[in-house]
């Protein structure tokens, strides 16, 4: 139960970490591109849709370790 929370709220902080903050270095890949290829690269949207995948999965997370402790089954856990 408490290792979802904990993998939720790090995935939490990780979306808010390059969605607001803007650390983008942290998205895989990233800065292995050429200069030439990063200026073509929108990265603000893709920081956004980086952050709020974080955010869901990060939820997801948290919801199944609180379904957890109230001893429900969720599909993720067997």
């Amino acid at each position: 139960m408490w290792l979802y929370i904990i993998i939720g709220v790090f995935l939490i902080s990780i979306g808010l970490a390059v969605h607001v903050f803007k650390w983008y270095f942290l998205i895989a890949g990233y800065n292995t591109v050429s200069k030439e290829k990063k200026a073509k690269v929108n990265t603000k949207g893709l920081g956004r849709l980086m952050g709020i995948y974080a955010y869901v999965n990060g939820s997801v997370f948290i919801l199944v370790g609180v379904l957890h402790a109230l001893g429900l089954k969720s599909v993720l856990i067997e």
